[in-house]
């Protein structure tokens, strides 16, 4: 205890610093932790989309990249709208087709990814 109080008279810009980079670290690890233990559950894997969903969900639940659901539901990452993710009916409603439309669209997307990666294993 005593070396810590030297530590901290003589460095306390280098204690905060480190105090503040601890914490943004267990706040990441837990963050982290958390939501792969929640897609862990078989039960909010490929989940049928329902409005309330937001397209981060989606693609934590259907294992699909950014780069697959920004296109795929016609969102621009260099203009995120007020702050807040959209909802799947907020989607829709911009694409202009129904919540099983996306659906078959995710699906045929979460094909074609399993597809490319089953022949880029086999390439030898």
């Amino acid at each position: 205890m005593k070396t810590f109080r030297r530590f901290l008279a003589a460095n306390p810009i280098g204690v905060l610093i480190f105090v503040i980079a601890i914490g943004a670290a267990l706040t990441f690890g837990v963050r982290f932790g958390s939501e792969a233990w929640y897609f862990r559950d078989p039960a909010h894997r490929e989940q049928t989309l329902e409005s309330w969903m937001t397209p981060r969900y989606v693609g934590m639940s259907w294992g699909l990249p950014k780069e697959v659901i920004g296109p795929l539901m016609n969102l621009d990452p260099d203009h995120p709208r007020d702050g807040t993710p959209p909802t799947l009916d907020e989607v829709t409603a911009d694409l202009g087709i129904s919540l099983e439309e996306l659906q078959q669209r995710i699906e045929a997307a979460k094909t074609r990814i399993e597809a490319e990666r089953a022949a880029a294993r086999a390439r030898p």
